[in-house]
């Protein structure tokens, strides 16, 4: 009995870690809506990466939390375990780009969460951020926690010494009718609640430490990822004109002899020396021509070309091989949720058209088709719009989601928002070999985004990619 006590003892104390949470609530924001509590982490704060991990709670009534984790003034990759079972058994044999074990949405195929409330270990294998995240979990879920999840680090490999820092940002969504209920059972506030569960004010040995840095102050990079379609949208038709030739001639005469007459007034005649009344005189002369300009103008030498019926927007198969109507018929059907017969469209339609339309089913969430259409619209045409949107395609995570393709794409592409992804993955390694240097190269390419703006003025400012 005494070994096993002893045993139990001694693995408490190799898997014990501190939680990340041991702040006062003024680094905190709580934001209530009807519906939700949220609690934000003010300012993004910092974790020694020499420790063996750490921890954070996950309380009841969560319906969605986002804990992101990015090093921090280093090079190198982060690895480790993630569990609520600190043993760290029953590790799962994942692919990193598998999304159902290392995110949860409950309106969609993935479920980290699962995982994790079956005790199974999800591991990190050389990465350069983690980002721990669910959404719209339910009550039959949420009511199974109040329960830590665990991050063990790996430091068996030699690139985890050369990383220091772990810098993370965090926010709690909590659902408001359960825990009001809860909170008058207990007649306590929400803020003693949040007292409990996170410590804040809480006092013990354990403190961050803070940050020593050589000579400048820390740095972060802006690093969101911006994946949104481009479209060309609806292409409006110029007005078109003829010339008249039913011009009535001798009325054409009549106005240009009185023209002329008014002209040789003005040679002769209009010189302030010979003017009796200058304001009355002036102003007949104005009056004089502007009705010989109202002459001309009612002449209409140029008429309107009639309107056929490809000019109004209706169902007409007669008028689609006319490419700018059969795009701007399916555009504004697109806009009423009702895309054309497939059939139709892959007949009559041209590489505009099949990027709108793939750009429509990507936003539904059809990405084969989406898939489909945009690889139709880059072999009629290798556009700019095209080539960005086939990145974000493959870049964003889904079902085809493929990082290879993706920057393959983003090579090709020439949109500022291009050049911008690709330094943002070129700095963080992903998909790429880690080189700030092209990451520098690409902000400054595509400097008409803020963001990138921003990264450049940093990394001048602090040397890094030079």
């Amino acid at each position: 009995m005494r070994t096993i006590l002893l045993l139990s003892s001694l693995f408490s104390l190799l898997f014990s870690f501190p939680e990340l949470f041991h702040y006062n609530i003024k680094n905190f924001d709580v934001i209530q809506t009807d519906n939700t509590y949220k609690i934000i982490l003010k300012n993004q704060q910092y974790f020694n990466y020499s420790q063996k991990g750490f921890k954070f709670f996950l309380p009841k009534f969560t319906k969605e939390f986002n804990l992101k984790i990015l090093r921090f003034n280093s090079t190198g990759f982060i690895s480790g375990y993630l569990s609520m079972d600190k043993t760290f058994s029953n590790i799962l044999d994942v692919s990193p780009t598998n999304l159902k074990y290392y995110m949860t949405d409950y309106k969609s195929f993935t479920r980290q969460i699962d995982y994790l409330l079956a005790n199974k270990t999800i591991p990190y294998k050389r990465v350069t951020s983690i980002s721990l995240e669910a959404y719209n979990i339910p009550p039959k879920i949420y009511n199974k926690f109040n329960k830590f999840i665990y991050f063990k680090i790996d430091h068996s490999e030699d690139y985890s010494n050369t990383l220091k820092y772990l810098v993370y940002s965090f926010y709690l969504v909590l659902d408001k009718k359960p825990l009001d209920k809860l909170l008058a059972e207990k007649h306590i506030s929400f803020k003693e609640y949040l007292n409990n569960i996170y410590n804040f004010n809480f006092k013990n040995k354990y403190k961050p430490k803070k940050i020593k840095t050589k000579k400048t102050p820390p740095y972060a990079l802006y690093l969101k990822l911006f994946l949104y379609m481009k479209e060309y949208g609806f292409i409006p038709k110029k007005k078109e004109y003829k010339l008249k030739t039913n011009i009535n001639n001798e009325e054409f005469l009549t106005i240009y002899s009185k023209l002329n007459d008014l002209i040789y007034e003005l040679k002769t005649k209009f010189n302030k020396f010979f003017l009796i009344n200058p304001d009355k005189e002036i102003n007949s002369f104005s009056t004089k021509l502007q009705k010989i300009a109202n002459q001309i103008y009612n002449l209409n030498f140029y008429a309107k070309i009639e309107k056929d019926k490809c000019q109004e927007y209706t169902y007409n198969n007669e008028c689609f091989k006319d490419p700018v109507y059969f795009h701007n018929f399916v555009y504004l059907q697109l806009k009423k949720d009702n895309p054309l017969n497939i059939d139709e469209l892959l007949k009559y339609g041209d590489y505009k058209t099949f990027n709108d339309v793939a750009k429509y089913y990507f936003e539904i969430g059809d990405y084969e088709k989406a898939e489909v259409l945009l690889q139709k619209a880059y072999a009629l045409k290798q556009d700019p719009i095209i080539i960005h949107n086939l990145a974000v395609l493959y870049l964003n995570y889904s079902p085809i989601f493929n990082l290879k393709k993706g920057i393959e794409f983003l090579k090709q592409a020439s949109l500022p928002i291009d050049y911008y992804n690709l330094g943002v993955l070129y700095y963080i390694g992903k998909g790429v070999k880690e080189n700030n240097k092209k990451a520098r190269e690409y902000f400054l390419k595509s400097q008409t985004i803020p963001y990138a703006k921003k990264n450049v003025k940093i990394m001048n400012k602090y040397k890094i990619g030079f």
